[in-house]
């Protein structure tokens, strides 16, 4: 078992068909659960009792849940770049 501080709520789908629903907070979870990319994405390991104590609040994703994001190829956030951030060009007409 391990202790995960998850970031944001989140929904877990497991290979057997089965999810588990996670709220934004401390839970002990079985380590394969823990140990999973989905989970990971979505929380940070307790690595002392101390730390179980530090509040995270919720909706704040960690650095792999944003690495996560930027690295799914999902055309949505590929098109996420407002026009005006992208630099005018000098061709003419």
């Amino acid at each position: 078992m391990q202790t995960i501080q998850v970031t944001q709520d989140f929904v877990l789908s497991l290979e057997d068909g089965t999810k588990r629903a996670f709220k934004a907070g401390m839970h002990e979870v079985e380590d394969h659960i823990a140990n999973h990319w989905y989970t990971k994405a979505h929380s940070n390991p307790v690595e002392s009792p101390a730390a179980a104590s530090q509040p995270v609040p919720p909706n704040n994703p960690t650095p792999a849940a944003k690495a996560a994001a930027n690295s799914s190829g999902d055309a949505a956030s590929a098109s996420a770049t407002p026009a005006a951030e992208t630099p005018p060009t000098n061709k003419k007409k």
